[in-house]
């Protein structure tokens, strides 16, 4: 008894209140990828993962929906690779970022590795009172982790500077260049394009 009550404490979820984890997964051409199969990560004890209690497969129109048992912290959505698409997973899905019973997580962009082509960000520093402070690339672009509330990618902290993007698109640059002289922020927003080569962009400051 004291073994059962003892594996009860650690499990991750409240026990009580019930959500829906809704999400539609799509390849680079925002087609519908059915039959794809989702699965919800939470953490719990001594770095144990519970990966197999929520997991359900996309329907003809690429969508996925997960009722479950809300999560106590953050739980993850985990797509393994297949069929030539890259694996992925969605970290930091909670409360923080919901209200409700429904967790409408949007749209989730399945790639594969020949559709990508990197863009580099570099740094060319003229000013020592100025500094970049965030860096925002909106695009389809291939990340294997990330956190669905700022796309911050924990492989690369805050300032990556190296993104895998599906060739033959355009797409936004935003970053922001603090003056330390004037206490002021500057928020840039650059419009680009990338084909089927490596395209870099340097940001003067």
């Amino acid at each position: 008894l004291s073994l059962i009550c003892f594996h009860s404490c650690d499990i991750p979820y409240d026990g009580n209140s019930i959500i829906t984890i809704n999400a539609k997964i799509v390849n680079g051409n925002n087609e519908p990828i059915a039959n794809k199969e989702v699965r919800i990560q939470n953490s719990y004890g001594d770095d144990n993962l519970d990966s197999n209690t929520y997991k359900k497969k996309s329907d003809a129109s690429g969508m996925i929906s997960i009722k479950m048992f809300e999560p106590k912290g953050s739980a993850n959505i985990s797509i393994e690779g297949a069929d030539d698409y890259l694996s992925t997973e969605i970290w930091g899905i909670n409360e923080d970022h919901f209200t409700g019973t429904e967790w409408n997580v949007g749209t989730i962009y399945l790639l594969k590795a020949n559709e990508l082509s990197l863009f580099t960000i570099q740094f060319n520093q003229l000013n020592a009172h100025k500094s970049v402070t965030s860096i925002q690339v909106d695009a389809i672009k291939y990340q294997e982790y990330y956190y669905f509330d700022s796309q911050y990618n924990p492989l690369y902290g805050n300032f990556q500077t190296v993104y895998q993007l599906k060739k033959n698109q355009t797409f936004t640059l935003k970053y922001s260049i603090f003056n330390s002289q004037t206490n002021s922020t500057d928020n840039i927003s650059i419009p680009l394009s990338i084909g089927t080569s490596d395209l870099n962009y340097t940001i003067t400051f």
